[in-house]
């Protein structure tokens, strides 16, 4: 099954490339099973402390699948948001996208985000826990 990887289990394989999480999303990138929202590359893109690791997310993340962001996911994305924050929950727009890509496209998270917690109590979104 391939796997949705956020953004924060990428900033541990780019920046330790140890531990339980960098084996998982190496795993997952080896077998061809590691997904990306464009929305997660841009994060990492904005976060890189040079241009060297700049590029070599770039280089890295679009050699993965990168799930494609159209008006159906955005407005499913604003509802989910509108109907999380009716019960008490202000998601922010960009983890609402991502969770919205992952149920379209049935595919799993791999997170540590705890809005991502709070949206799979509520939907069908189902987490990869590290």
């Amino acid at each position: 099954m391939r796997v949705m990887v956020d953004t924060c289990c990428w900033v541990d394989f780019f920046r330790s490339g140890k531990g339980r999480t960098s084996q998982s999303v190496n795993e997952f990138v080896r077998n061809d099973n590691a997904c990306v929202s464009g929305i997660i590359i841009s994060e990492l893109v904005y976060g890189a402390i040079s241009n060297k690791e700049a590029d070599l997310i770039k280089n890295v993340l679009l050699g993965v699948h990168v799930m494609p962001i159209d008006n159906s996911i955005l407005m499913k994305a604003g509802d989910m948001g509108f109907s999380l924050r009716r019960k008490g929950f202000t998601i922010p727009l960009t983890d609402l996208v991502i969770a919205v890509q992952c149920l379209e496209n049935n595919l799993e998270l791999m997170t540590s985000d705890k809005h991502f917690s709070i949206i799979s109590e509520h939907t069908p979104l189902k987490t990869h826990g590290i």
